[in-house]
């Protein structure tokens, strides 16, 4: 869905908290704003075509190795709602819950529950992906976000020590009791992710929606088994950029030394691949990362990239990709290069 005027509608209903603690009119920037929305799988969530993940915040305005605040976090999301996002990744260990806690605050003073999607990354450290460390989890987590249910509820790796049975269970269990919406999965093999498929739809279970991988052009190992079993069983992409995201800095950086470039030229297989993504770049009058993302939405298949952003410009650059439109022939030069990678390890 394009940006249209009921699009508009939906945003202005986002309600921020005035100085004096009453609700005031938080208004949905048309000049600004430029955003496609999607759904999740085959459930009825619908969200926009980027996620804003909490782990790499705390950083921009405070300094390198600086706890993140509450101010810092009100600021992203206020940036974040105005750009027409309303989908929002945290996870119950990034900086030991506090990201939490910030969030849900935010949220609450700058945005109407009902038009936010909240996804949620949980694993205990002691317990992994038990019953009982899910259910005492999603309780704490839940206080923490300051919200009655959440939208998706993630399991951010395989547990090689709970029986898949019993962690699929416990998800479709939470279901029924209304304390999260959707399932989704992260840094799983096929056969992992199909394994617990397989499990709750053998047992008339809620199956999953999503999928998280390091999915993006510099790593396209998942095309091989992994996105042809995610179409069939119509679940979402979604794509973490970091691992992306460190390969165009160092490329960038490496180009302002001559002596580093010849080296990276020369090491690097995908060095091919970003020196397309730079002449396409400068063709568009565009960026590297808007290039870089531009691709994701120029295939068939819908992938939503997860971004987690240190400098509000940087996500004010993701989201003007939108209106880049790669044609078929740039689509097939820039993956032409592309050489064969090891597979990033499941941890």
């Amino acid at each position: 869905m394009y940006y249209s005027d009921l699009i508009l509608k939906l945003f202005n209903n986002i309600v921020e908290k005035g100085a004096g603690g009453s609700p005031a009119p938080f208004i949905f920037s048309k000049e600004r704003a430029y955003m496609e929305y999607a759904r999740l799988g085959k459930s009825m969530l619908q969200v926009s075509r980027f996620c804003m993940d909490t782990k790499d915040w705390g950083t921009a305005r405070q300094g390198e190795g600086c706890e993140p605040s509450q101010e810092e976090m009100d600021h992203r999301v206020k940036h974040a709602l105005e750009a027409g996002i309303n989908f929002f990744e945290t996870a119950n260990y990034y900086h030991d819950g506090l990201d939490e806690i910030y969030l849900g605050n935010a949220l609450r003073r700058h945005a109407d529950r009902e038009q936010i999607r909240i996804a949620l990354k949980f694993y205990d450290q002691e317990d992994g992906l038990s019953r009982k460390a899910i259910f005492r989890g999603i309780q704490k987590s839940l206080k923490s976000l300051r919200t009655d249910y959440i939208d998706l509820l993630i399991l951010p790796k395989w547990d090689y020590h709970t029986p898949i049975k019993e962690t699929v269970e416990a998800l479709h269990d939470l279901i029924k009791t209304g304390y999260i919406r959707q399932i989704g999965a992260a840094d799983m093999y096929a056969y992992q992710f199909m394994k617990a498929q397989e499990t709750a739809r053998m047992h008339g279970w809620r199956t999953f929606v999503t999928m998280q991988s390091n999915y993006s052009l510099l790593y396209r190992e998942d095309e091989r088994e992994l996105l042809k079993l995610l179409k069939e069983e119509n679940v979402s992409v979604c794509s973490d950029l970091s691992w992306m995201l460190n390969k165009i800095t160092a490329f960038k950086n490496n180009r302002k030394d001559q002596n580093e470039m010849i080296a990276e030229k020369n090491s690097d297989v995908d060095y091919p691949v970003l020196q397309r993504m730079s002449e396409l770049a400068e063709k568009h009058d565009a960026t590297l990362l808007q290039i870089a993302t531009a691709w994701f939405f120029a295939k068939e298949d819908v992938v939503i990239p997860v971004i987690g952003i240190k400098e509000l410009d940087e996500l004010d650059e993701m989201t003007a990709s939108l209106q880049i439109k790669l044609s078929p022939d740039e689509m097939r030069y820039l993956e032409e290069p592309y050489v064969p990678h090891g597979i990033l390890e499941r941890v």
